[in-house]
């Protein structure tokens, strides 16, 4: 059989998320935010055939280890040998989510851009070469949505049955690496049954395989929760007071903000159709603009402007104004992005925002789907259309189907983001699983209601934010390296790596080797004990502000590797460590400090 022309665009797809993955040279023997906990985690899988976890997060990583650990197995150990498997997840990813793009309906061309408004924006393009789960909780999400799509178009019950096997078997072995695309079990699924009661589907078959999925799932849980060293997730880690619901409400508006960032590449279609024959347009412009302008005028009053323009300076997220993983390390990370430039990305995201609301709002009458443009669709929609062999259906879903199959699945995984948003922060890689269908949805209303392409604008916007996920990848990962380097001059003149901060990653990997745990809160002792000890949260003296350094009681700081100089107790003997960067400012230092503070 021979590839349709639409195919040929998922490869396409899938070769861009690999070059760009690696044009950033993220190579370095050091953990990227969490992954250090899991590689550790993969490494010992590898070594000693059992699974020991380390105490930090609350993913179970499972299908993951097992991939990581063959790869260990095979080529050594190194950080890099262990993320590789994931840039071959992230790379299938995207080959997966153009195929379930076209089949919900989009051209093919129109799939290429949202594809890779999803991999190529500068938050999902760091996952694609780290241990993190984010990935891997991706892929199998989009795995199931493309089989439940399949069992949609299916014309025949034998398919039908297969599809929706496998996208039960799958999510329930899939959950064991990121437990939240069990969801797509409990949401995905039955949506998908629900739509094809009408098919007289074979419960008898279908019926114990959902709920041995399901059976699998928990069993999967109450496992890791006997394990030594696994972290239980808090239903309640807080007080609910009037300053938690407002960090809530700020939480979620930044968060849902970031999202609008991360999808400017379509939502600048909308600007250039924005209906100004709609007085209910320019009324919700409008209200909208009076909004911005009275939160800016209050962040100018408190003197936090900066806090409030995109991307966000937020702790842990995956995209923000310095860089990727936006961590409170030693010192003052240099912002990659100049403030003027984030003005501009919030002006245009804002304005895109307020036009795709408009246009959703306002567009009944000024630019409705005609004769010819339906012509147009349809034509494109034909044309992208695989000429499979196994005899099953390729028509478009419709828009029932389209909501019925993604509402209920969203719905509830921004209800779990909601709780972590209560009692913790919504970081900004929460949001994407969630992604791929709102640029499903966003295309598919533009296709069908404006034109059968995308303008060219989308892509130079798409161009612009690979760019920036590249350069910004490659600036985390020069960070890292100078850490590295900065570290092994301490090494080298005799230095214990347990007497000095090398930045987040490099000291857990450091604890996690000397006690086989991080101290984190509502860890599982062998025991069996939850708690939080031997060091308490709270601990009165963290030197160099360190606030990870409850975590880390193995080091025992002499010294400590700073973004500036002025941290610490005063200057070493050792001279800065220069580094290059592809993001202002280009040249970088690395200060190494002295602590004379006691930790405990």
């Amino acid at each position: 059989m021979t590839p349709s022309p639409s195919r040929y665009r998922a490869l396409l797809c899938l070769l861009l998320v690999v070059a760009c993955t690696l044009a950033a040279w993220p190579f370095a023997e050091t953990g990227l935010d969490d992954d250090f906990s899991y590689i550790f985690s993969a490494r010992a899988l590898a070594q000693t055939g059992h699974v020991h976890y380390a105490g930090w997060a609350s993913a179970m990583v499972g299908w993951q280890l097992l991939l990581g650990a063959a790869f260990i197995r095979i080529f050594g150990f190194s950080f890099s040998v262990a993320r590789l498997p994931l840039l071959l997840i992230a790379a299938v990813t995207a080959f997966v989510l153009h195929r379930l793009l076209v089949r919900s309906g989009l051209s093919a061309n129109n799939a290429v851009l949202a594809t890779l408004t999803v991999m190529l924006s500068p938050m999902a393009l760091p996952l694609a070469f780290s241990f993190m789960t984010d990935m891997s909780g991706l892929f199998c999400t989009v795995l199931c949505a493309y089989c439940c799509v399949r069992a949609l178009q299916a014309e025949r019950s034998g398919p039908l049955l297969t599809w929706l096997i496998v996208a039960m078997i799958g999510t329930a072995v899939g959950g064991t690496a990121r437990q939240t695309v069990w969801l797509c079990l409990l949401a995905m699924v039955p949506s998908t049954a629900w739509l094809l009661r009408g098919r007289r589907l074979p419960l008898v078959w279908l019926a114990p395989v959902w709920v041995g999925s399901g059976g699998f799932a928990f069993a999967s849980m109450q496992w890791f929760y006997r394990q030594n060293y696994s972290v239980r997730e808090l239903p309640i880690a807080a007080y609910i007071d009037r300053d938690l619901v407002v960090q809530v409400v700020s939480n979620l508006a930044r968060a849902g903000l970031q999202c609008c960032l991360l999808l400017l590449p379509v939502l600048v279609a909308f600007v250039a159709v924005f209906p100004v024959r709609s007085r209910v347009a320019w009324r919700w412009a409008a209200g909208v603009g009076v909004l911005m302008a009275a939160l800016f005028g209050f962040a100018v009053h408190r003197g936090q402007v900066a806090l409030w323009l995109l991307p966000f300076h937020e702790a842990g997220n995956f995209f923000s104004s310095v860089g990727v993983v936006d961590l409170r390390e030693i010192g003052i990370r240099p912002p990659g992005l100049p403030v003027w430039c984030q003005l501009l990305l919030t002006l245009v995201t804002v304005t895109a925002v307020v036009a795709t609301v408009a246009f959703a709002l306002g567009n009944s009458r000024g630019i409705g789907r005609t004769a010819k443009l339906q012509a147009a669709v349809v034509s494109v929609q034909r044309g992208d259309a695989d000429e499979g062999s196994d005899g099953e259906g390729n028509r478009p879903l419709t828009w029932r189907e389209l909501l019925r199959l993604s509402v209920p699945f969203c719905i509830a995984y921004l209800g779990l983001v909601m709780h972590r948003a209560i009692f913790a922060f919504a970081y900004d890689r929460y949001f994407l699983p969630v992604l791929p269908f709102a640029v499903l949805l966003l295309v598919r209303a533009y296709q069908q209601r404006v034109a059968a392409e995308l303008p060219r604008i989308c892509y130079a916007a798409l161009a612009m934010f690979a760019m920036l996920a590249v350069a910004t990848l490659h600036d985390t990962y020069a960070d890292r390296r100078a850490q590295l380097a900065a570290a092994q001059r301490l090494l080298n003149a005799g230095v214990p790596r347990t007497a000095f901060y090398g930045g987040f990653e490099y000291d857990g990997w450091t604890q996690i080797e000397q006690m086989g745990w991080m101290n984190v809160i509502a860890m599982r002792w062998p025991d069996g004990v939850h708690m939080d000890r031997p060091i308490p949260r709270s601990m009165s003296v963290k030197p160099c502000g360190q606030m990870f350094a409850h975590l880390v009681p193995a080091i025992k700081p002499r010294y400590g590797i700073s973004f500036d100089d002025k941290a610490c107790d005063g200057p070493s003997t050792f001279s800065p460590e220069v580094y290059n960067t592809w993001l202002p400012p280009f040249t970088r230092q690395l200060w190494i400090r002295s602590v004379t503070t006691p930790a405990f």
